[in-house]
């Protein structure tokens, strides 16, 4: 098979030094990452939402309010996105709205960084603004991103930190001095402290480090690098020595353990995540694309070794990362968007070697206009199938009527986004509702603060909440099903969640 080499100059030239930035074009470039970040800002503002996200924002308004993770409360996950959400709620509320801003404004920096990078080490000077625009659309538009990039949950800033962690590497290995090593460590390393779900990063990084470094000693950039790696944990560490078990569980056991409780069908659930991108227009385009981008760098001799690997890079990181996410158990759709960045740089370029052979070395634009309607075709349906589903505007009337029917100072039962929209302190054991599942011994249980089902059940029974909300459709484990008509006098159904209140006179 011939190599994919085109004739003349329409193989983009690469050199070792990034390209410079005119400024016409790249003021067009960052106007399509502002328009990316109007779409996600629309979007989180209003529809964006994951049920899981309240149990989230609970933990940080806790924190925010001076409880400690681990210590204090169950939480079963790392500590930054944590902190970093508490840290938007001191300084601007703690509301969704917050929150959901400060993800906006981690993805589109993350999207920024990625589109960057590729308008920078693109040469070619007709394809160059398209080949950037791509990337910026690729990564941006994805309907994936823009569901659960603006949310909560920890996916914006690991989008960020693993960008920034690339970045950082690829100017690392050319820099005699090591503080850019040291950062990149700092920034992979943090992604997985805000997610397990980015462990991989960190050594994915650090191994291209070793391999690519031209410039000063091998074992000095691993010496730089496992510094920066270990500092943004230092915290934890702390919180590790001051309650080693709790740490120690919330952060490791429970995953390793704990995961799969109830979740006898994990590795079929697994197996059949794998095969759900083939519904996917998004998905399919990104991962076609990338394809071709790879095959394109590798084939073709303009790219310099030092320009492919940086390319290798992203590569590197997005086969590390969906061999890890295929391995969690269970796994979910949401979990890739993580990968987005990784394979949206290749598919950039993949997006120039297959638009120049189909439609002419010097039709950039009608194939990027054409890209672009399906890009927003994709994400008008995505808008239209989450038309109907539960946003943090159903949970605000959820939680209001909550609070209108619970007594000051009244026990409340409920999921977690109702605890955080009232600001009414959850019952101890109370602020994960995943946490009910766990079958522990009663001194770990309450070193862990941690309430099994069949304990709630009897404190349920005896009454002991003023108000039960629940949105739970597991007709099996739902504790509604537990004769709460004959407990409380009165009752509504919101926004398909049910509310109980007014204890019965016995």
């Amino acid at each position: 098979m011939e190599p994919l080499t085109l004739e003349h100059e329409q193989t983009p030239q690469q050199t070792d030094e990034a390209a410079p930035r005119p400024r016409k074009q790249y003021a067009i470039l960052c106007a399509a990452v502002a328009v990316t970040a109007a779409i996600m800002a629309v979007y989180g503002q209003t529809n964006a939402c994951a049920f899981d996200e309240g149990f989230h924002l609970l933990a940080a308004q806790l924190v925010k309010q001076g409880r400690r993770l681990y210590v204090d409360f169950f939480f079963p996950q790392a500590p930054l996105n944590v902190w970093w959400n508490a840290a938007w709620m001191t300084a601007f509320g703690d509301t969704w709205r917050v929150v959901h801003s400060a993800a906006i404004v981690a993805v589109a920096v993350a999207v920024f960084l990625s589109a960057d990078f590729v308008f920078t080490r693109f040469r070619l000077p007709r394809w160059r603004l398209a080949v950037g625009l791509a990337a910026a659309a690729l990564t941006g538009g994805n309907w994936l991103m823009v569901e659960f990039g603006p949310i909560g949950q920890a996916y914006a800033l690991c989008l960020l930190l693993t960008v920034i962690a690339f970045r950082l590497a690829v100017r690392a290995v050319s820099r005699p001095g090591f503080l850019l090593t040291f950062l990149a460590g700092c920034a992979a390393s943090a992604s997985a402290e805000a997610s397990l779900l980015t462990v991989t990063a960190a050594p994915a990084v650090l191994a291209w480090i070793l391999i690519y470094n031209r410039a000063g000693k091998r074992l000095a950039r691993l010496a730089a690098f496992v510094a920066g790696a270990l500092a943004p944990w230092l915290p934890v560490l702390w919180m590790f020595a001051r309650a080693p078990y709790q740490v120690r569980f919330c952060i490791i056991d429970f995953h390793l353990f704990y995961r799969r409780v109830e979740w006898e069908g994990s590795l079929q659930h697994n197996l059949e995540l794998m095969t759900e991108w083939i519904n996917s227009g998004h998905a399919l385009i990104l991962g076609m694309l990338a394809a071709a981008g790879f095959i394109f760098i590798l084939r073709t001799k303009p790219w310099t070794p030092e320009r492919r690997a940086e390319f290798y890079l992203c590569g590197w990181m997005a086969a590390a990362q969906t061999a890890y996410l295929c391995w969690v158990r269970p796994s979910f759709t949401q979990y890739f968007t993580v990968l987005i960045p990784f394979l949206g740089i290749p598919a950039a370029v993949g997006f120039y070697a297959a638009m120049s052979r189909l439609a002419g070395p010097d039709r950039r634009w009608l194939p990027f206009t054409a890209m672009a309607v399906l890009l927003c075709i994709g994400l008008g349906r995505g808008v239209y199938d989450d038309r109907t589903s539960t946003n943090w505007r159903d949970f605000e009337k959820i939680a209001k009527k909550v609070d209108e029917v619970t007594p000051k100072g009244g026990a409340i039962l409920s999921d977690e986004f109702v605890y955080f929209i009232t600001r009414r302190t959850p019952p101890v054991g109370m602020e994960s509702d995943d946490t009910h599942k766990l079958r522990l011994p009663a001194d770990k249980a309450a070193l862990l603060h941690v309430v099994p089902r069949p304990e709630l059940v009897k404190w349920v029974k005896a009454g002991r909440y003023d108000t039960v909300e629940s949105c739970d459709d597991d007709d099996d484990q739902d504790l509604l099903d537990l004769g709460l008509p004959d407990i409380y006098a009165q009752k509504d159904e919101i926004e398909g969640c049910k509310v109980y209140w007014q204890r019965k006179t016995k």
